[in-house]
């Protein structure tokens, strides 16, 4: 058998690993949450801040991505160069890289401090930073993966310490948005830079894991044997829990914060919208970290496709959201401008998709480690095999590394293509306070030419998030 790292049942390494998650992920749920605040404080056209927020998300996914990416080279780089130590050179180029994120984070306080020109350049800073964030927390699940849970759970929890920042701050400095965007990102580099002493201790200090033992000999204790299916084979067994993450993105990527709340509701009347996303988002997170907790969730069975029914509710908002923008019917039209409305759609969806994404990462997680554990005792069964040296067949690992940068590669399309759509509907006047198209064209002309120039506008906005083109929508 393997033996477990020094720190894998050490508590102080398991908090030090979910404090490194949560102060890491503070930026990006900071947008989420005061979105309405960086609006307001970058002075964004009412009509277009769906469409730069789509495009801040969607351009961070693509990134994030890249540096995943980034991190699968240099982490098979590390294995191939210097098998012997340990990982090191991929420690290295984590440490390298949240340090990175620590001076961009400086940065982007500086820059709010100074510059004039909020809205382009806090664009800017926070692109370039989920480069160095998607490499940094692909390296940490990489080298960490015994604290996995642990940094799931604190990645989550960041949304409610933002929550729980701006809650007061809202009481105190409510009218001063700048002030309190610069306390947040103050909040972030103090613990962020406290992160970074506090992951070189981790990998050098209580929590450091030497280099593995080549054989059992010195342990007294037998090689576990673990033979590898194929891709596909694991692919086609973990199809259901796969495909899971791309039903519920497919409809909230697109919709949240595109057009739910912004395109249906006044700026101002957002703010409470997106202070209780978090708590609706965590709903799912936390049921699952109990189902685990209670051994609820120890494989995947097919009794969790049942949760397959949630993508539902998340056509018919899909569908609502429309009607109410393009449709002259009463009782959609009774949405626009309603927070009673827009609030049940908006949290509905981020509710349900914060069930099917954790199901989908975990769901193909549990398939690589348990899904075939049965091959290995059929080959006992048979007598293919002994039990001190039979082996232990787990799937493709490659599949978890392909499922992450799918789903971002899927979100990051999902949010261009929102960028697309919002940009044509504005530009035919279906837009906030009246929705009174600007044209005359028939219904079947419309729907073709919005279909049509989603795509279009979308294709021709990947080339304009490469030169950083987002002034004109400021």
């Amino acid at each position: 058998m393997t033996e477990e790292p020094p720190g894998a049942k050490n508590t102080t390494c398991k908090l030090i690993a979910a404090f490194i998650s949560l102060s890491s992920h503070l930026i990006m749920h900071q947008i989420d949450v005061t979105s309405v605040h960086f609006s307001v404080a970058f002075n964004i056209p009412i009509n277009n801040i769906s469409i730069y927020f789509s495009k801040l998300f969607s351009f961070r996914c693509m990134l994030i991505a890249a540096g995943t990416a980034s991190e699968l080279v240099v982490s098979q780089f590390s294995k191939t160069v210097d098998p012997g130590g340990n990982q090191r050179i991929r420690k290295w180029f984590s440490m390298g890289s949240f340090i990175a994120v620590f001076f961009i984070r400086m940065l982007c306080l500086f820059f709010l401090s100074t510059s004039s020109q909020l809205g382009y350049y806090v664009y800017v800073i926070l692109s370039i930073e989920a480069y160095f964030f998607g490499y940094f927390h692909a390296s940490v699940v990489g080298l960490v993966p015994e604290h996995s849970l642990a940094v799931a759970v604190a990645a989550n929890v960041s949304r409610f310490f933002i929550l729980s920042v701006q809650l007061v701050l809202d009481a105190m400095f409510y009218t001063r948005p700048l002030l309190m965007i610069k306390l947040q990102v103050w909040i972030g580099v103090l613990m962020t830079g406290v992160a970074v002493g506090m992951w070189i201790y981790f990998i050098y200090g209580l929590c450091s894991v030497p280099p593995s033992v080549s054989d059992g000999s010195s342990t007294g204790r037998a090689i576990r044997t673990v033979e590898e299916k194929g891709f596909f084979e694991t692919l086609f067994k973990a199809l259901s829990p796969f495909s899971m993450f791309f039903g519920g993105s497919m409809f909230k990527d697109f919709l949240f914060p595109g057009v739910l709340p912004y395109a249906l509701l006044l700026r101002d009347r957002c703010h409470i919208i997106n202070m209780f996303v978090p708590v609706s988002n965590m709903l799912g997170p936390a049921f699952l970290f109990c189902l685990e907790y209670y051994d609820g969730f120890p494989e995947w069975t097919p009794v969790f496709n049942v949760f397959w029914v949630l993508v539902i509710p998340m056509i018919i908002i899909f569908v609502c959201s429309f009607l109410a923008m393009h449709s002259r019917i009463r009782i959609f039209r009774r949405m626009i401008n309603s927070r009673q409305y827009i609030i049940h759609l908006t949290l509905t969806l981020v509710c349900c998709n914060g069930f099917l994404d954790p199901l989908s990462f975990g769901g193909v997680a549990k398939i690589v480690k348990q899904g075939f554990k049965n091959d290995s005792k059929s080959d006992i069964t048979s007598g293919r095999g002994s039990e001190p040296d039979k082996p232990e067949f787990e799937g493709s690992n490659s599949l978890l590394a392909v499922h992450i940068l799918s789903a971002l590669f899927m979100r990051f399309v999902f949010s261009k293509l929102s960028v697309g759509y919002n940009d044509t509907r504005v530009s035919l006047g279906y837009c906030l306070p009246k929705f009174r198209p600007i044209h005359r064209m028939s219904k079947f002309n419309t729907g073709w030419y919005i279909f049509r120039q989603t795509f279009i506008r979308a294709w021709k906005d990947v080339g304009s998030d490469l030169k950083m083109d987002v002034k004109q929508y400021l």
